[in-house]
């Protein structure tokens, strides 16, 4: 069982602790909210969005190929593609916005690419096999 006193005194520091963090993280939040948002950076975000998912979208419904299958996946995704983007235009620009994140989540999970091995050097030797 722990001392009374010793436990008193760890909570009395853990408290301390989370006091002096709330401080600084008000102090940092004071910080931010000096600076006003700029309203042609929201427009400049909303056309960079617009124009991103524009382009997506013409890479992403290019035909299919003219052999795939019902079940072929590049045909299945240009087709629900295709009909978001009649019935939703906002919906599909919002659907490619988080689909452009989570493959950004994507690659940055993945790290580094794998080195490939050296390709093994020829043997000098003499196969036994052909005697």
């Amino acid at each position: 069982m722990a001392d009374a006193g010793t436990l008193a005194g760890l909570v009395a520091r853990l408290d301390e602790g989370a006091r002096e963090r709330q401080a600084a993280l008000e102090a940092l939040a004071f910080g931010v909210a000096d600076y006003p948002q700029l309203g042609a950076v929201q427009d400049f975000r909303r056309l960079h969005a617009r124009v991103r998912s524009r382009a997506q979208l013409r890479e992403t419904l290019r035909p299919p190929p003219a052999d795939a299958g019902p079940l072929n996946s590049a045909s299945l995704t240009h087709r629900a593609l295709a009909l978001m983007r009649e019935t939703s235009p906002g919906y599909l620009q919002h659907f490619m916005a988080y689909l452009d994140a989570l493959s950004w989540l994507e690659q940055l999970q993945a790290g580094p690419p794998a080195q490939r091995r050296a390709p093994r050097r020829a043997s000098t030797r003499k196969s036994k096999r052909g005697r």
